[in-house]
């Protein structure tokens, strides 16, 4: 999910792993089964497409979407 949601995201934007588990949890990303979901009962958990281009275009419309959800979920996980 990170390459891809890189290859949506202009050049000059640096993400990490925590950033998307904090928009994860920040967003309850787990409960919205358009961006997550499971393709078989024992196998893991997938993000979809729509998932990557929904954290894009967040980004596009707020260029601090990813300190405000790292901030989010700091304060609800520490």
């Amino acid at each position: 999910m990170l390459a891809r949601v890189v290859e949506l995201l202009p050049d000059d934007v640096t993400i990490t792993t925590y950033d998307l588990t904090a928009v994860r949890y920040a967003f309850d990303v787990v409960e919205q089964p358009d961006y997550y979901y499971y393709k078989s009962r024992f196998g893991s958990a997938q993000y979809s497409e729509s998932y990557a281009r929904w954290i894009a275009f967040c980004y596009a419309e707020d260029r601090e979407f990813f300190l405000k959800a790292r901030a989010r979920y700091y304060e609800d996980h520490r």
